[in-house]
């Protein structure tokens, strides 16, 4: 379901509340400020899993998924020894070194964006990509 979906139903959900709260009277607007409140930090959860978490969690799964085709690529040109035309083992590897590192990109663009997030990846992505280097190179060298 969309932000925009969500965000709708809620607003939808408080104006109708808010109808009921000024038919009720004081008691009830002192509701709906308490539910307006709930509503907007819905509303901030919502968008921060969309804009934030959701962006973070796709780049992590991509420096996952480049690591392993790193290894693979240099397996392969290792194992065939780039015979009868499986030399294209570097060439593959070399585009997910760059994908691992365009992921690696974008998750620190989207962590900057998030103080928590921020707390909880910056300390671990220059070790990270200080380990798949030594990774890659190390694997170019024995391929």
């Amino acid at each position: 379901m969309s932000k925009k979906t969500i965000g709708g139903q809620f607003r939808v959900i408080a104006v109708l509340l808010g109808t009921l709260a000024i038919v009720a009277g004081g008691a009830g607007v002192t509701a709906l400020s308490k539910l307006s409140a709930e509503v907007s930090r819905l509303l901030d959860t919502t968008a921060r899993r969309e804009d934030i978490l959701l962006p973070a969690q796709t780049a992590m799964a991509d420096a996952r998924v480049a690591i392993i085709q790193v290894q693979q690529y240099l397996s392969d040109i290792s194992a065939t020894r780039g015979l009868n035309g499986l030399n294209d083992g570097f060439a593959k590897a070399e585009e997910q070194v760059g994908r691992f590192r365009a992921s690696v990109n974008k998750l620190r663009d989207v962590a900057d964006k998030d103080p928590e997030l921020r707390a909880a990846v910056a300390p671990h992505i220059a070790p990270l990509a200080d380990a798949f280097n030594e990774f890659a190179e190390t694997g170019r060298r024995t391929a």
